[in-house]
């Protein structure tokens, strides 16, 4: 950008500016698309469960609880 000789110069600079932006807009689309998905219950409780050793605990708390209702 600068001093531009002529309209179609603008014009062209107006338009990659446009693409710039839309690709910017488009791109914090996919990103709130990812965050929402990430908090969604269901990908919260899995996480919670693969991050920590609760998750281990539990699958073991489940079966001894199982086992002892036979």
């Amino acid at each position: 950008m600068g001093f531009y000789k002529s309209i179609e110069e603008i014009e062209k600079d107006i338009e990659i500016l446009k693409l710039k932006s839309d690709i910017q807009e488009e791109k914090l689309k996919l990103r709130m698309y990812h965050a929402k998905e990430d908090l969604a219950p269901q990908n919260l409780f899995r996480e919670l469960l693969a991050q920590t050793s609760i998750g281990i605990s539990v699958i073991k708390l489940i079966g001894r609880f199982l086992r002892r209702k036979k």
